[in-house]
């Protein structure tokens, strides 16, 4: 990337950063995967971006794909490699942003009961505010 493709990209990430994160915190229903999911993205991004037209849509593209990968992994490992359990996920209001949230574990157990592609129409519907149209043409 040249100096202007360069300061573009960096523009993006820290302009949808934080909406990005979020979106990959719906879809994985784990900070910690999604900061790793969001950073993947990025680096594909990154790669791509001269012949990126829309880098939010393929963020969240790339996003559901990767998310996609890991469970399919997960699924042809034995279930003694695996390295955490469902019960040990990391609760979100540790870090003290969700404290006046209550309702964090119901809504955890809810996100958690969806396929991926649920979450991902979560996602684009209501955090990344796309019309009820959009989110129906979606594909993955």
């Amino acid at each position: 990337m040249d100096k202007r493709q360069t300061r573009a990209f960096e523009g993006l990430a820290a302009e949808s950063g934080a909406e990005l994160l979020r979106i990959a915190t719906v879809l994985t229903s784990d900070p910690h995967t999604a900061e790793d999911v969001y950073q993947e993205t990025l680096q594909r991004l990154a790669a791509r971006w001269p012949r990126v037209d829309n880098p939010k849509a393929f963020c969240r593209r790339v996003m559901y794909h990767i998310v996609v990968d890991q469970i399919r992994a997960s699924a042809r490992r034995p279930r003694e490699l695996r390295l955490h359990d469902e019960g040990e996920r990391s609760d979100p209001r540790a870090g003290g942003r969700h404290d006046s949230v209550e309702l964090w574990p119901t809504l955890r157990t809810a996100l958690d009961s969806l396929t991926v592609q649920q979450r991902t129409v979560i996602a684009l519907r209501y955090l990344d505010d796309c019309s009820a149209a959009t989110t129906a043409g979606w594909r993955h």
